[in-house]
């Protein structure tokens, strides 16, 4: 299993760590390949004492700041387990959704479309945790965060990018609406000036309309129009992302 890279990233006095927020990332990896639970005494910016979950265990670590670097010390340490340090189920209290964002990030660089349902299955051969579904789920809502960055705020680049489209694509037509009582995005369309004389020139004169739900947070709605160019190929003209399918929109 990948848990064995794991097996010593917390081994001894003086190791160091890159921050804070590294040493807690190990200290949970760790906690997951030795397949024990711990608990925070002290956890700030400073320094950081954690101690085994059961009462009458002896494990123990204590980490601090270096100077006034980012750099982090473990300065005292206890590593043996009284208790004997074994979780008895194949779920894992410190396997969060926020572990699960950064073991899978990487993943959505190669395969965008990777779901939750594969991501359970994923972390129970690999790290042999049986993970809830509602965590691979928001595991990947936090790792697709991090990747592309926060989608609520995605929607604000829209006004830049339509304003870019209309001056440097000449020809081209985009209008976004937000209405001013709220603000809220509302509907998008976008039709590239290449594509209209494409279809001005090269195209029979009909349209095809087609719309499919986008499985996002936002729940919107994509509707794309089609033309037939005269070799009966498909050619796309324009499209629009509404906030429902109504006949205004």
């Amino acid at each position: 299993m990948l848990t064995s890279f794991w097996d010593n990233c917390i081994h001894s006095i003086n190791q160091q760590f890159e921050d804070v927020k590294d040493f807690r990332i190990q200290l949970t990896n760790y906690a997951i390949a030795h397949s024990f639970d711990f608990e925070y005494v002290k956890n700030d910016i400073v320094r950081v004492t954690v101690k085994c979950k059961i009462p009458s265990c002896g494990w123990r670590v204590h980490c601090s700041r270096v100077r006034l670097g980012p750099y982090f010390q473990i300065k005292t340490m206890n590593n043996v387990h009284s208790c004997g340090g074994r979780i008895s189920t194949n779920g894992h209290p410190r396997a969060s959704r926020r572990w699960v964002g950064e073991i899978t990030r990487n993943k959505f660089i190669d395969s965008p479309l990777y779901r939750p349902c594969d991501i359970v299955k994923d972390v129970f051969r690999d790290y042999g945790i049986d993970l809830p579904y509602h965590k691979a789920w928001h595991g990947k809502e936090i790792a697709c965060k991090d990747f592309h960055g926060d989608e609520a705020l995605s929607f604000d680049h829209l006004r830049w990018y339509a304003t870019a489209v209309m001056n440097t694509n000449l020809g081209s037509y985009m209008e976004l609406e937000c209405p001013a009582k709220d603000h809220r995005f509302r509907r998008v369309f976008v039709s590239f000036g290449a594509i209209i004389a494409g279809f001005e020139t090269g195209c029979r004169p009909m349209l095809f309309l087609d719309r499919t739900f986008l499985k996002s947070k936002y729940q919107c709605i994509l509707l794309a129009i089609i033309a037939k160019n005269w070799n009966d190929g498909f050619f796309p003209l324009a499209f629009s992302i509404v906030d429902q399918e109504t006949e205004d929109n």
